[in-house]
Formats: structure tokens, sequence, C-alpha cells
């Protein structure tokens, strides 16, 4: 199991070239290798209601995001910090546009996600639990430990990793059969 209070995150790739290096010694995934990776992805739909706060105050100017496995993520102004109402410290965040159009205010300030999504299990991509796999997610790259994380892909492929203790906590298989049809409504 992936320890967060290790020292050592492995080194992150060198991105000064506007393109992530290829698939090896470990695993790196951005939107574009994902379309070329023959992943069998699973329909899920999120159970959990969320807080969420637009990150527009002036001066807006953009702010780091520290995961709770460690990573560094964007928020930029306009954008949202969602977090998990039971564990306020598991926070992410999440662009403006991406948010206005699948999360649905439940009651004040209290949020839910109304799209599916598609997951993989990362050591199923990776064959192997222990292989290090960095994740470019458009708000930052994470760098995580395959057994210990799904692949999240939404209807706009956009891509992040969730915990593999979160996903068995809130997401449940989409099932459209019974009107759920995972969107929100326009």
């Amino acid at each position: 199991m992936f320890d967060r209070s290790q020292s050592h995150i492995p080194d992150l790739p060198d991105l000064s070239s506007g393109s992530l290096p290829a698939v090896s010694p470990g695993f790196v995934l951005d939107k574009a290798s994902i379309e070329s990776l023959d992943i069998t992805f699973a329909r899920y739909i999120n159970t959990s209601e969320r807080r969420a706060v637009k990150h527009d105050a002036a001066p807006c100017e953009p702010l780091e995001i520290t995961t709770r496995w460690g990573a560094t993520l964007i928020l930029g102004c306009g954008d949202y910090l969602v977090s998990d109402i039971d564990d306020p410290s598991d926070m992410w965040p999440v662009s403006a546009e991406i948010f206005e159009r699948i999360y649905e205010e439940v009651s004040p300030g209290v949020f839910m996600k109304r799209e599916w999504v598609d997951m993989a299990p990362l050591s199923d991509i990776t064959g192997d639990e222990e292989v290090v796999v960095t994740v470019d997610t458009g708000h930052g790259v994470v760098t995580v430990v395959a057994g210990d994380f799904y692949l999240c892909r939404g209807k706009d492929g956009y891509i992040w990793v969730m915990a593999k203790e979160k996903f068995e906590r809130c997401m449940r298989p989409f099932n459209s059969d019974s009107g759920d049809d995972g969107s929100t409504s326009s």
C-alpha cells in the first residue's frame, strides 16, 4: 500500500518540451496516451456529496493545492476548489466549465456530480500493483502507486486518479436502464 508519509516521491518527468515522455520505465499517462492504449473502462456514478468554493476573490491568482497523497495541482482563477464533506482535507480543483456543467447544488453549498465516469484500476493498465504511474490531469502531474488508485475519464476525455478507498466508498456502477442517465440537465 502507498505510504503517504514517505519522504521520497519519484522524480517527475521533464515537461519543458511540452509533451510527456514515453511510457517507460514506469507508466506516464496523459489524455493522448490513454486514447492509444487498449484500456477496459467500466462506467460508474459518484454518490458522494461535496462542498465547493469558486476561486474568484480579488486579486485572483492561481493557487497551488496539495492533495492528500502529496501531488501539487493548480487552482486557476474562476475554478472551483472541491472537497468531500466527510473529509475536507481531500480537496482538488475543477475547472469552472466542467464544474458548472456536471455538478448540481443539492442544498446550499453542497453539490453532487451528475455525470458518469469511466474508471479502470491502474494496476489493470500496468499489470503491476507496485509500479509508479504519473498522470497529467490538466491541473498538474500526479504520481501514484498503481495498486492504490483508479484511472478516471470523464465524458469530455479529462483524466484524473481516484484513491481505491475512495472508489469503494462513493462509486457505484452506472445503470442506464434505471433512468439514471448520469448527465446533468441543461
